[in-house]
């Protein structure tokens, strides 16, 4: 696959994975283990055709490249285009993300930014997440306005193990934390694998 594959533009996903794949813990600040995950990513490196975490899909989809890391809403879109896609749980544990909304402490419109959230996260608005941003749903409210309201599109979503992500993939998953004073490490790594040193 050297020169066909796909990584994320995500240091911190991408040395964790490597790290995972070494047997170490993905938020690791020993020094010597990110050296040990700086050689082998170097080597997978070498053969990645693109870094992209904003638009993964589209390599994919246009074939100019076989396999990579995505994110999971980026593989379900890039398969309804290319239902040959195929999304697999590494063995080793996957790492776990998530999005979220947030208000900043001194938002001018506080009351406008809870009218938005209480907005959109009603089941009958928070459902077209399905439709357009196919990540995990932890909408409970909206996944049961789907199963009533759009069947086709609900049962596509329970069906997928990119969205419905399995229980076992989730519980071998490990969260990114914060790795404080050894964060200039992993962006050293990061730096260094991008610009081929």
């Amino acid at each position: 696959y050297a020169g066909r594959l796909l990584l994320l533009d995500d240091s911190r996903a991408i040395i964790g994975a490597t790290l995972l794949t070494l047997g170490y813990d993905p938020n690791t600040t020993d020094p010597g283990q990110l050296k040990e995950a700086q050689t082998k990513l170097a080597q997978l490196a070498a053969g990645v055709k693109l870094f992209d975490s904003d638009s993964p899909k589209t390599a994919l989809i246009a074939g100019d490249v076989d396999l990579g890391i995505t994110w999971t809403g980026e593989a379900l879109l890039a398969q309804r285009e290319n239902p040959a896609i195929q999304y697999v749980y590494p063995t080793e544990g996957t790492v776990i993300w998530q999005d979220n909304y947030a208000i900043p402490v001194d938002a001018p419109h506080l009351d406008a930014a809870y009218a938005w959230l209480n907005y959109s996260l009603q089941g009958d608005v928070f459902w077209k997440m399905l439709e357009e941003f196919p990540y995990t749903n932890p909408n409970t409210a909206a996944l049961e306005f789907a199963k009533t309201a759009h069947p086709p599109l609900y049962n596509a979503y329970m069906d997928s193990n990119i969205t419905n992500t399995p229980a076992e993939a989730i519980k071998a998953g490990h969260r990114i934390q914060d790795v404080g004073e050894a964060l200039p490490l992993y962006d050293q790594v990061w730096t260094e694998i991008k610009g081929g040193e």
